[in-house]
């Protein structure tokens, strides 16, 4: 093998490791499994902690678990499944169960942090009827529903969460509607949905805002994975608030939707560096008429992804100066008959720092288009969108009408930037839906459409 072979190979290998288009749960090797089957839908705590995830009434409840899932035991760290059937888990307990009980016995499932000579539990907490028939973690508006403390690990999958609710006297506390996880904590969410998650302030003067009605990430990596936040409110971020005041924290979106949420300002907010790839963004509300799907201090990466707003004001806002916007094979496009005379699609303190990538349809001309590179600038009619709705796949997708100028917009196939890889950009070979990319052009936006398709619209759910 040639050293040029080599290299290759090497390159090859570390794409496939860090940007796998088929996430798993990262579990370390060697690692001791313990597994817990919850069997009850009751919110019982965990009476005594031993390893055997057992309530009162003997039945091992998703809190006892969880509880379990964050012990360390003799100081070896293990690999903790905890199993969920279909059905929903409702969260009930209010108050401290008994005289100086811990909070991971009451309120929010807890994970509580660990310090920095200990190595966590790797935690995952799976519905076990699949992506099709998810188990539901629904917080009966008592708490928000999960919080992950600092070094912690979990991935979810195949879960609802929903009915988080969080109202706090202070900025710092009113995060995290649905899940908040803590500095350096990571989470990865697979076949997911959060729903109907708020965040709120009090009358206090020493809370002005909320944030992250779906998710609070705090110094934390976070990974989304066929996920849809939907029906999530806060003032800033009604979908998540991820902040990144180091800049070394992975934020990464992909083959998910996030729609009909409601904020002051906007649906993703916050500072770091975010990958938004194949990915659909809609109908989100700003009833302050800011910018309706990102407003972001850092560098944001839009790839193979349909961005509409719902904001007479604009679609993204990247702060910062050094900050760059790159988007690529994108949609970006307003869904308003009515907007202000300062509507941009595409805004940066540095306007210059907005780059297309090529292979782009946009709104209007402030995302700096590139006709060579394949760019449009087009109405929302001209680029013949279907509406926001279930076409198939985990998660809601904007479909491309036959005949979109979206369709095979280069003569190319598609591909997504890999801040990992030292040489090429790895392919993209499904869309949103997780349908193939295989015909050799790549279609704008993240649907893969067909010129002659018979395309049904249904209607999207509530």
């Amino acid at each position: 093998m040639t050293r040029k072979q080599s290299l290759r190979l090497i390159a090859l290998l570390l794409i496939c490791l860090a940007f796998s288009l088929v996430p798993h749960t990262a579990q370390a090797q060697g690692l001791p499994t313990r597994t817990f089957k919850v069997d009850t839908f009751e919110d019982l705590y965990d009476n005594v902690q031993d390893r055997s995830c057992a309530s009162l009434s003997g039945k091992c409840s998703l809190r006892a678990a969880v509880t379990e899932a964050g012990i360390i035991y003799d100081g070896t760290p293990a690999f903790v499944h905890i199993k969920l059937p279909p059905g929903v888990y409702t969260l009930s307990l209010k108050t401290p169960p008994f005289a100086g009980s811990s909070e991971v016995h009451y309120g929010d499932l807890d994970l509580p942090g660990v310090d920095e000579l200990t190595t966590p539990n790797e935690v995952l907490i799976e519905g076990t009827g699949g992506p099709g028939n998810p188990s539901i973690i629904d917080a009966n508006y008592i708490d928000r529903v999960l919080e992950l403390g600092e070094r912690r690990k979990l991935t979810l999958r195949n879960l609802v969460i929903k009915n988080g609710w969080l109202e706090a006297d202070s900025d710092a506390a009113a995060s995290g509607g649905g899940i908040a996880l803590r500095a350096q904590a990571l989470l990865n969410l697979q076949n997911v949905r959060l729903t109907y998650n708020e965040t709120h302030c009090t009358s206090d003067p020493d809370c002005t805002f909320s944030s992250g009605g779906a998710i609070l990430s705090e110094n934390a990596n976070l990974s989304l994975f066929n996920v849809e936040l939907d029906h999530n409110s806060a003032d800033f971020g009604s979908a998540i608030y991820f902040w990144d005041a180091v800049g070394n924290r992975d934020f990464s979106i992909e083959r998910s939707a996030i729609h009909h949420n409601l904020s002051q300002t906007t649906a993703i907010a916050g500072k770091g560096s975010l990958y938004l790839t194949n990915s659909s963004m809609a109908e989100n509300d700003t009833l302050g008429h800011r910018f309706s799907n990102i407003e972001f201090d850092g560098t944001v990466w839009i790839q193979n992804s349909t961005l509409i707003s719902a904001s007479p004001w604009g679609n993204v806002e990247i702060r910062g100066t050094s900050n760059t916007l790159n988007i690529r094979n994108s949609i970006l496009t307003n869904g308003l008959d009515t907007l202000e005379n300062s509507y941009k699609n595409c805004k940066a303190d540095n306007l210059e720092k907005i780059f297309s990538e090529g292979g782009n349809i946009f709104g209007d001309n402030s995302c700096n288009h590139n006709e060579a590179l394949h760019d449009l600038v087009l109405t929302r009619a001209e680029t013949m969108l279907a509406p926001l709705a279930d076409y198939g796949g985990p998660t809601p997708s904007v479909a491309l009408l036959p005949g979109s100028p979206a369709i095979n917009r280069i003569p190319e196939i598609c591909r997504a930037h890999n801040p990992y890889s030292p040489f090429e950009d790895p392919p993209l070979v499904t869309d949103q839906r997780g349908e193939p990319r295989n015909d050799g052009l790549c279609d704008a936006g993240a649907f893969e459409g067909k010129i002659n398709m018979n395309l049904h619209l249904p209607l999207i759910r509530k």
